[in-house]
């Protein structure tokens, strides 16, 4: 949880094998003054090597930036896939900061292109 002065401003949570960022939400207002930035560095110091999540897909319209804030971070888009029905895509982060990443290779996902549901 990120807090400003006592007050939590977002929140990120991460699967059991700390793969996964499964939840990353911040207060609108803090989305330009470094909320995703903080969340994700925190959310990396604990994953074990590459993390990813699953958000909306170009041109959605319930997207309110947090596709350009992961691109901006650093974050690689692979597939698409259905996540709780709806359908999204899916990014991979390095811990390295490399630009290649498993796309579609790592245990538990669908390969690029294909669709999995969660």
């Amino acid at each position: 949880i990120a807090f400003d002065n006592g007050v939590p401003v977002g929140v990120a949570a991460l699967s059991a094998d700390a793969r996964r960022i499964n939840c990353l939400a911040v207060v609108p207002r803090y989305r330009t003054l470094g909320g995703y930035e903080t969340l994700v560095g925190q959310a990396l110091g604990t994953a074990k090597g590459e993390v990813s999540i699953t958000t909306f897909r170009a041109g959605d319209r319930a997207d309110t930036g947090q596709r350009k804030a992961l691109e901006a971070i650093g974050f690689n888009a692979c597939e698409t896939l259905v996540d709780q029905g709806y359908l999204a895509q899916r990014y991979i982060l390095s811990p390295t900061g490399r630009k290649e990443t498993r796309c579609g290779s790592n245990a538990g996902f669908a390969g690029k292109g294909k669709q999995q549901s969660f």
